[in-house]
């Protein structure tokens, strides 16, 4: 199971993400994201401080990078000038916004960083969820 991952942004609710290949870097309101991804859990960083930088690091990833980023899984997970995906997306957000590695992996970490991963990492906690197809 892939899934897919979002960060929110702002306490205003837009969700910053990227769904695919050939897909654009897109911000969208958390009911657009709902009606999309019908089944969803919500995790939450237990420092809110880390948390609000991180959510506008990746506002500010959107803004600087959305007409020049492609997805793409063949890169470093910190290398997110041309290629991303849409959990890579909320580790630079953390590690390059909120300056936590949340799973001890480097920027030069070649593996796959998987949206599910989030669930199992130290500092996040599940705050909700919608949907029951997990």
């Amino acid at each position: 199971m892939t899934g897919h991952a979002g960060i929110v942004t702002d306490a205003g609710g837009s969700v910053v993400s990227i769904s695919g290949y050939r897909k654009p870097l897109e911000k969208i309101s958390i009911s657009e994201w709902k009606s999309r991804n019908q089944n969803t859990k919500i995790m939450r960083y237990t420092s809110s401080g880390v948390a609000s930088k991180a959510g506008a690091w990746a506002a500010s990833y959107y803004t600087n990078y959305r007409n020049v980023v492609e997805y793409g899984l063949i890169n470093t997970i910190g290398s997110y000038e041309k290629e991303t995906y849409c959990s890579k997306i909320a580790w630079d957000a953390y590690y390059f916004g909120g300056g936590v590695s949340i799973d001890g992996h480097g920027p030069f970490w070649s593996g796959i960083y998987g949206p599910y991963h989030f669930l199992n990492e130290k500092g996040f906690t599940l705050a909700g969820s919608w949907g029951s197809n997990f």
